[in-house]
């Protein structure tokens, strides 16, 4: 996978080593061989500390992998609401044109896990946006066809798949 040292504590919250690694010189801003920096596993996982961490350092909070995806993405897709908006009230990130690569949305990942709270922390954050003048369109497509509804049924149980 090729996570370095500051990687493992990143997805495992350890903020000493991380804090040691950052002290004696460890690249924060390191990526995986998938881009993954820090930030996007961190996020991943609800490790604020470490994100304050890393923001400390001078990481970038607001750098995409190579699947385009933002650590607001991993947030999103992993119902870590505290981190989502720590991340957009340090980025100030519009995340309702913040597409990854597969043109999928922070709410495209919350609505397909099923995680209702994150769903509506997001839209909650809709009159914050910079974007607000022009409103969500509940129509938005990925690249697939899906809209922010298709994400949201496809993770309710389906009587013919049980």
């Amino acid at each position: 996978m090729g996570y370095l040292l500051i990687h493992r504590a990143c997805l495992n919250g350890d903020a000493l080593v991380v804090a040691a690694l950052i002290h004696i010189g460890c690249d924060p801003s390191a990526k995986t061989e998938a881009g993954l920096t820090g930030v996007h596993l961190a996020a991943m996982r609800g490790q604020l500390v470490i994100l304050s961490l890393l923001a400390e350092s001078g990481v970038k909070l607001g750098e995409f992998d190579s699947q385009n995806k933002l650590p607001l993405h991993y947030a999103a897709a992993n119902n870590q609401v505290i981190v989502a908006a720590w991340l957009l009230q340090a980025t100030k990130v519009d995340w309702t044109t913040a597409f990854d690569g597969a043109g999928r949305t922070p709410l495209h990942l919350a609505s397909e896990a099923g995680h209702q709270e994150m769903v509506r922390f997001l839209l909650s954050t809709l009159t914050n946006l910079a974007s607000f003048d022009k409103p969500l369109d509940p129509m938005t497509r990925d690249h697939l066809g899906n809209t922010y509804l298709h994400s949201a049924l496809a993770s309710v149980p389906s009587p013919i798949t049980q």
